[in-house]
């Protein structure tokens, strides 16, 4: 079973690499030509911070 993180990772990842940007684990390049996804670093800041609602520590 995938923990919440990589259920959402995976799915990010494939959003991020259908609009051309490359990835590593835990980071993805924005090359200097390419136009900054504001919707998608929206959407992703969301998800975590949903995540995140209920933990009352700072590291997961």
């Amino acid at each position: 079973m995938r923990s919440d993180e990589e259920v959402k990772e995976m799915t990010c990842s494939e959003r991020i690499q259908a609009r051309g940007y490359t990835r590593a684990k835990k980071l993805w390049r924005i090359g200097f030509q390419q136009e900054i996804p504001y919707d998608l670093l929206r959407e992703m800041i969301q998800l975590n911070i949903a995540q995140k609602a209920d933990y009352t520590r700072f590291w997961r």
